[in-house]
């Protein structure tokens, strides 16, 4: 299956993870990938990312939805970040960090860094209040697939929806996934059985990667053949993303890549705290006992 999409950015990122994606819509591709779920063509193509009711409802439907499944405006704690396609995918429960600098300081950005704990989606069912009826909506009202991202609050209620490619989330994801980005998308799709499933043991982690003028800088920056499989872009920022078994050992092959992404770039910037001191609301527990 070839993916095309629709965007400036996610065709970046699909290209240099999904072997068998092409860049841009061609009469060749079989499925359209937009970033966002207000796309208005898809070239008649199975969608992922969004969907026909979706994009019809997109005027006023994010308020009107959030009030109907009880969506708070209250701040997210944690984030549950996945693929839905017949059923919702294994899951990451992640964080999310804004500030610039070390310490959560300095210029707020829509996203730093993070780190990820993978679960199941009927854990997730579980610990987050409305969630199931939310997907259950998505999946069935309007015949979305593609990526989707939940923000919970302190009292285990939603309070924020996603839907479209999230490069954050999609590279923690492809850290710890079973089959990799090609076949979690076609599994969104039916096409492929073995997406959508995460290695239960370990943890993930993320953060930005910025060159003069910060805190952007070129998002095509060059960098070694052995780090670029762990940085994900899009139009302007850089992610470098690594797992491990537990807190040490993601942090050490995280900073492994960034020291390989330093070698063609001296004057690289990036936090130092990534995987520390977290908050996770669902996964609290395990995050503690895996060095958090």
């Amino acid at each position: 299956m070839k993916i095309s999409y629709i965007g400036d950015t996610t065709y970046q990122t699909i290209l240099e993870h999904c072997t068998d994606a092409v860049a841009g819509y061609s009469e060749n591709s079989d499925v359209i990938l937009v970033e966002d779920a207000s796309s208005s063509e898809t070239f008649g193509l199975p969608e992922l990312n969004t969907s026909k009711k979706t994009r019809v409802m997109l005027d006023g439907f994010v308020e009107e939805f959030s009030k109907v499944h009880n969506i708070s405006n209250k701040p997210s704690v944690t984030y549950i970040y996945g693929f839905l396609g017949e059923e919702l995918s294994d899951v990451l429960e992640i964080t999310i960090h804004k500030q610039f600098m070390t310490g959560d300081c300095g210029l707020t950005l829509p996203y730093v860094q993070g780190t990820g704990l993978p679960l199941k989606a009927s854990e997730a069912f579980a610990g987050v209040l409305g969630l199931e009826e939310l997907v259950d909506t998505l999946k069935n009202d309007l015949n979305y697939r593609g990526e989707v991202c939940f923000g919970v609050d302190q009292d285990f209620t939603l309070s924020y929806l996603g839907l479209g490619h999230f490069t954050p989330g999609f590279a923690m994801y492809t850290e710890l996934s079973k089959a990799g980005p090609q076949r979690n998308y076609e599994w969104c799709l039916g096409e492929n059985s073995l997406g959508g499933r995460l290695h239960m043991s370990g943890i993930t982690g993320c953060t930005l990667l910025s060159k003069p003028p910060y805190p952007y800088g070129e998002s095509l920056m060059q960098v070694p053949a052995a780090a670029e499989r762990h940085l994900f872009r899009n139009e302007s920022m850089v992610f470098a993303s690594a797992w491990g078994l537990d807190v040490s050992e993601c942090k050490r092959r995280l900073f492994r890549t960034i020291k390989n992404c330093k070698s063609y770039n001296q004057d690289l910037q990036y936090r130092v705290d990534f995987c520390h001191r977290d908050r996770f609301l669902l996964m609290s527990e395990r995050y503690k006992t895996l060095g958090g």
